[in-house]
Protein backbone atom coordinates (compact mmCIF):
# COMPACT_ATOMS: atom_id res chain seq x y z
CA UNK A 1 0.00 0.00 0.00
CA UNK A 2 0.84 3.51 -0.81
CA UNK A 3 2.58 5.03 1.90
CA UNK A 4 3.47 9.22 2.90
CA UNK A 5 6.62 10.28 1.60
CA UNK A 6 8.09 11.54 5.27
CA UNK A 7 6.20 9.63 8.38
CA UNK A 8 5.45 6.51 6.30
CA UNK A 9 2.17 6.52 6.98
CA UNK A 10 -0.32 4.20 4.78
CA UNK A 11 -2.38 6.29 2.71
CA UNK A 12 -6.49 5.22 2.37
CA UNK A 13 -6.97 3.86 -0.87
CA UNK A 14 -10.22 4.30 -2.65
CA UNK A 15 -11.69 0.73 -2.61
CA UNK A 16 -10.17 0.01 1.07
CA UNK A 17 -12.06 -1.95 3.76
CA UNK A 18 -12.07 -0.69 7.27
CA UNK A 19 -10.86 2.81 6.07
CA UNK A 20 -10.81 3.85 9.79
CA UNK A 21 -7.83 1.63 10.99
CA UNK A 22 -5.48 3.11 8.25
CA UNK A 23 -6.58 6.68 9.47
CA UNK A 24 -6.79 5.49 12.85
CA UNK A 25 -3.22 4.44 12.59
CA UNK A 26 -1.87 7.68 10.69
CA UNK A 27 -3.47 9.50 13.90
CA UNK A 28 -1.64 7.49 16.92
CA UNK A 29 1.65 7.91 14.84
CA UNK A 30 0.91 12.14 14.87
CA UNK A 31 0.00 11.75 18.17
CA UNK A 32 3.17 10.24 18.96
CA UNK A 33 5.24 12.98 17.15
CA UNK A 34 3.43 15.53 18.48
CA UNK A 35 3.80 14.84 22.58
CA UNK A 36 5.94 16.17 24.92
CA UNK A 37 9.15 14.33 23.70
CA UNK A 38 11.51 11.56 23.73
CA UNK A 39 11.66 9.91 26.97
CA UNK A 40 14.96 8.78 26.10
CA UNK A 41 17.60 7.72 23.06
CA UNK A 42 19.71 5.64 25.16
CA UNK A 43 17.61 2.65 25.47
CA UNK A 44 18.54 -0.76 24.16
CA UNK A 45 15.85 -3.33 25.28
CA UNK A 46 12.08 -2.05 24.80
CA UNK A 47 10.87 -1.37 28.11
CA UNK A 48 8.75 -4.26 29.93
CA UNK A 49 5.14 -2.25 30.64
CA UNK A 50 5.15 0.77 28.13
CA UNK A 51 2.90 3.60 27.89
CA UNK A 52 1.00 4.00 24.70
CA UNK A 53 2.24 6.91 22.93
CA UNK A 54 5.34 7.25 24.53
CA UNK A 55 8.50 7.67 22.10
CA UNK A 56 12.54 6.67 22.56
CA UNK A 57 14.73 6.86 20.03
CA UNK A 58 16.27 3.04 19.50
CA UNK A 59 19.67 2.86 21.60
CA UNK A 60 22.90 1.46 19.84
CA UNK A 61 22.95 -1.81 20.64
CA UNK A 62 18.86 -2.50 20.25
CA UNK A 63 18.09 -5.97 21.29
CA UNK A 64 14.59 -7.56 20.69
CA UNK A 65 11.86 -6.22 18.39
CA UNK A 66 14.12 -3.09 18.34
CA UNK A 67 16.68 -5.30 16.76
CA UNK A 68 18.08 -3.82 13.24
CA UNK A 69 15.96 -0.21 14.55
CA UNK A 70 19.04 1.54 15.81
CA UNK A 71 18.43 5.80 15.65
CA UNK A 72 14.89 4.84 14.72
CA UNK A 73 12.00 6.47 16.29
CA UNK A 74 9.90 4.27 17.53
CA UNK A 75 6.72 4.29 19.94
CA UNK A 76 4.10 2.32 21.51
CA UNK A 77 0.71 1.19 19.67
CA UNK A 78 -0.39 -2.21 21.11
CA UNK A 79 2.61 -3.20 19.67
CA UNK A 80 6.17 -1.19 19.06
CA UNK A 81 5.50 0.81 15.87
CA UNK A 82 8.97 2.55 13.75
CA UNK A 83 9.75 5.78 12.30
CA UNK A 84 12.56 5.92 10.08
CA UNK A 85 14.18 10.03 10.91
CA UNK A 86 15.14 12.13 7.54
CA UNK A 87 17.62 14.67 8.47
CA UNK A 88 16.83 17.63 9.90
CA UNK A 89 14.48 16.45 12.17
CA UNK A 90 14.10 17.64 15.73
CA UNK A 91 12.75 16.63 18.81
CA UNK A 92 12.96 17.47 22.66
CA UNK A 93 14.50 14.83 24.82
CA UNK A 94 12.66 14.62 28.07
CA UNK A 95 15.76 13.05 30.24
CA UNK A 96 18.42 15.45 28.56
CA UNK A 97 16.00 18.20 29.02
CA UNK A 98 17.36 19.47 25.32
CA UNK A 99 16.57 19.37 21.88
CA UNK A 100 18.15 16.76 19.44
CA UNK A 101 18.45 16.93 15.39
CA UNK A 102 18.85 14.05 13.59
CA UNK A 103 21.75 14.57 11.39
CA UNK A 104 21.21 11.75 8.69
CA UNK A 105 23.61 9.51 10.30
CA UNK A 106 23.10 10.27 14.05
CA UNK A 107 21.24 12.28 16.31
CA UNK A 108 23.17 15.13 18.31
CA UNK A 109 22.39 17.65 20.69
CA UNK A 110 21.17 20.89 19.64
CA UNK A 111 23.22 23.59 21.12
CA UNK A 112 21.56 27.07 21.67
CA UNK A 113 22.97 30.12 20.48
CA UNK A 114 24.70 32.20 22.87
CA UNK A 115 25.97 35.95 23.22
CA UNK A 116 27.52 38.76 25.34
CA UNK A 117 25.37 41.11 26.61
CA UNK A 118 26.17 43.81 29.18
CA UNK A 119 24.09 45.60 31.90
CA UNK A 120 25.40 49.47 32.24
CA UNK A 121 24.88 50.48 36.57
CA UNK A 122 25.29 53.97 36.44
CA UNK A 123 25.59 56.26 39.68
CA UNK A 124 22.30 56.69 40.45
CA UNK A 125 21.91 53.38 40.05
CA UNK A 126 24.63 52.65 42.73
CA UNK A 127 24.06 53.33 46.64
CA UNK A 128 26.05 53.90 48.84
CA UNK A 129 26.46 50.62 51.40
CA UNK A 130 24.49 51.89 54.78
CA UNK A 131 27.58 50.95 56.89
CA UNK A 132 30.61 51.85 54.95
CA UNK A 133 29.49 53.17 52.22
CA UNK A 134 31.08 55.86 49.55
CA UNK A 135 30.18 59.27 49.32
CA UNK A 136 26.67 60.60 48.04
CA UNK A 137 26.00 60.94 44.65
CA UNK A 138 28.15 63.78 43.65
CA UNK A 139 28.12 66.19 40.45
CA UNK A 140 31.20 67.56 39.00
CA UNK A 141 32.02 70.49 36.40
CA UNK A 142 34.41 70.17 33.71
CA UNK A 143 33.80 73.53 32.78
CA UNK A 144 31.49 76.10 30.73
CA UNK A 145 30.56 73.99 27.87
CA UNK A 146 31.90 71.12 28.75
CA UNK A 147 29.75 68.02 30.32
CA UNK A 148 29.00 67.78 33.70
CA UNK A 149 29.98 64.28 35.30
CA UNK A 150 27.67 62.44 38.09
CA UNK A 151 29.97 60.29 40.50
CA UNK A 152 30.10 58.48 43.02
CA UNK A 153 33.50 58.99 45.46
CA UNK A 154 35.47 56.23 47.04
CA UNK A 155 37.94 57.36 49.89
CA UNK A 156 41.42 56.78 50.13
CA UNK A 157 41.88 55.53 53.53
CA UNK A 158 38.84 54.08 54.01
CA UNK A 159 37.29 50.77 52.35
CA UNK A 160 34.03 51.89 51.31
CA UNK A 161 31.21 50.39 49.19
CA UNK A 162 28.12 50.71 47.09
CA UNK A 163 25.09 48.50 46.05
CA UNK A 164 23.44 47.62 42.95
CA UNK A 165 20.02 45.84 42.21
CA UNK A 166 20.86 44.06 38.76
CA UNK A 167 17.61 43.10 36.72
CA UNK A 168 19.07 40.51 34.13
CA UNK A 169 16.80 39.12 31.75
CA UNK A 170 14.94 35.40 31.79
CA UNK A 171 17.82 34.28 29.11
CA UNK A 172 20.78 34.96 31.32
CA UNK A 173 22.31 31.48 31.11
CA UNK A 174 23.06 31.82 35.12
CA UNK A 175 26.86 31.12 35.29
CA UNK A 176 29.33 33.61 35.84
CA UNK A 177 29.22 37.57 35.17
CA UNK A 178 32.82 39.50 34.31
CA UNK A 179 32.22 43.05 35.22
CA UNK A 180 34.25 46.94 34.18
CA UNK A 181 34.74 49.45 36.72
CA UNK A 182 34.88 53.36 34.46
CA UNK A 183 36.30 55.64 36.96
CA UNK A 184 38.47 59.45 37.26
CA UNK A 185 40.00 61.31 39.80
CA UNK A 186 40.53 64.53 40.41
CA UNK A 187 44.26 66.25 40.69
CA UNK A 188 47.10 64.79 42.29
CA UNK A 189 51.41 64.05 41.57
CA UNK A 190 52.22 60.30 42.09
CA UNK A 191 50.80 57.13 43.44
CA UNK A 192 47.35 56.25 40.73
CA UNK A 193 46.46 52.61 41.12
CA UNK A 194 43.03 52.00 42.54
CA UNK A 195 42.11 48.26 43.73
CA UNK A 196 38.23 47.75 43.05
CA UNK A 197 36.33 44.57 44.31
CA UNK A 198 32.90 43.13 42.98
CA UNK A 199 30.68 40.65 44.59
CA UNK A 200 27.65 39.66 43.64
CA UNK A 201 24.41 37.40 44.91
CA UNK A 202 20.82 36.06 43.78
CA UNK A 203 17.81 36.36 45.65
CA UNK A 204 14.88 34.72 44.55
CA UNK A 205 11.18 34.74 44.83
CA UNK A 206 10.31 34.29 48.63
CA UNK A 207 13.49 34.21 49.71
CA UNK A 208 14.90 36.06 52.51
CA UNK A 209 17.16 38.89 51.11
CA UNK A 210 20.01 38.41 54.05
CA UNK A 211 22.19 36.64 51.93
CA UNK A 212 25.38 36.68 52.05
CA UNK A 213 27.53 37.82 48.72
CA UNK A 214 29.83 35.37 46.98
CA UNK A 215 33.76 35.07 46.40
CA UNK A 216 34.90 38.74 45.52
CA UNK A 217 36.89 39.34 42.57
CA UNK A 218 39.54 42.30 42.67
CA UNK A 219 40.53 44.27 39.49
CA UNK A 220 43.77 47.06 39.93
CA UNK A 221 43.93 49.91 37.35
CA UNK A 222 46.48 52.94 37.01
CA UNK A 223 45.14 56.49 36.33
CA UNK A 224 47.56 59.20 35.60
CA UNK A 225 45.26 62.71 34.44
CA UNK A 226 43.22 64.64 36.33
CA UNK A 227 39.84 64.45 35.11
CA UNK A 228 40.12 61.69 32.55
CA UNK A 229 38.14 58.76 32.22
CA UNK A 230 39.40 55.27 32.87
CA UNK A 231 38.22 51.67 32.16
CA UNK A 232 39.45 48.69 33.59
CA UNK A 233 39.97 45.28 31.98
CA UNK A 234 37.59 42.91 32.43
CA UNK A 235 37.66 41.13 35.79
CA UNK A 236 37.72 37.39 36.15
CA UNK A 237 34.87 35.13 36.51
CA UNK A 238 32.72 36.42 39.50
CA UNK A 239 30.60 33.85 40.80
CA UNK A 240 26.92 34.70 41.72
CA UNK A 241 26.37 33.45 44.85
CA UNK A 242 22.42 32.02 45.73
CA UNK A 243 22.33 29.20 43.44
CA UNK A 244 20.49 31.65 40.81
CA UNK A 245 17.37 30.75 38.91
CA UNK A 246 15.28 32.13 36.09
CA UNK A 247 13.55 35.83 37.08
CA UNK A 248 15.75 35.98 39.87
CA UNK A 249 16.94 39.50 41.71
CA UNK A 250 20.90 40.35 41.68
CA UNK A 251 22.48 42.54 43.79
CA UNK A 252 25.86 43.60 43.44
CA UNK A 253 28.80 45.42 45.90
CA UNK A 254 31.07 47.41 43.97
CA UNK A 255 34.07 48.43 46.85
CA UNK A 256 37.41 50.11 46.52
CA UNK A 257 40.11 48.50 48.65
CA UNK A 258 41.59 51.91 50.10
CA UNK A 259 43.41 49.93 52.17
CA UNK A 260 45.21 46.98 50.27
CA UNK A 261 49.00 47.79 49.92
CA UNK A 262 48.28 48.02 45.83
CA UNK A 263 46.25 50.68 46.28
CA UNK A 264 47.73 53.67 46.36
CA UNK A 265 46.16 56.74 44.86
CA UNK A 266 46.04 58.99 47.96
CA UNK A 267 42.77 61.38 46.79
CA UNK A 268 38.98 60.22 46.22
CA UNK A 269 38.41 57.61 42.88
CA UNK A 270 35.63 58.51 41.47
CA UNK A 271 33.41 55.99 39.63
CA UNK A 272 31.25 56.99 36.48
CA UNK A 273 29.46 53.77 35.50
CA UNK A 274 29.79 49.66 36.19
CA UNK A 275 29.36 47.42 33.31
CA UNK A 276 28.32 43.97 33.84
CA UNK A 277 28.90 41.57 31.44
CA UNK A 278 26.76 38.05 31.39
CA UNK A 279 25.92 35.49 28.91
CA UNK A 280 22.40 34.68 27.49
CA UNK A 281 20.70 32.12 25.81
CA UNK A 282 19.22 32.94 21.67
CA UNK A 283 15.36 34.48 22.26
CA UNK A 284 14.03 31.29 21.85
CA UNK A 285 14.94 29.93 25.19
CA UNK A 286 13.14 32.52 27.15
Amino acid sequence: MAETPHLSATLVESAQAQKEVTVNEALIRLDALQNTGVVDRDLNTPPANPVAGDMYIVGPLPTGVWAGKTGQLTYFDQLWRFIVPRPGVTIWLNDEQALCRYSGSLWEVVLPTQRTCCLRLLPDQLRPAASGGCAALARVSMGAGNPDIHTLDFDASLVESAHAYAALPRQWDRQTVYAQVVWSHAATTTNFSVVWSLATVSVGNGEAMNLNYGSAVTTTDVGGATNTLYMTDFTAPITVAGSPQVGDAVFLKLSRLATDAADTLAIDARVHEVRLYYTVWDAGNE
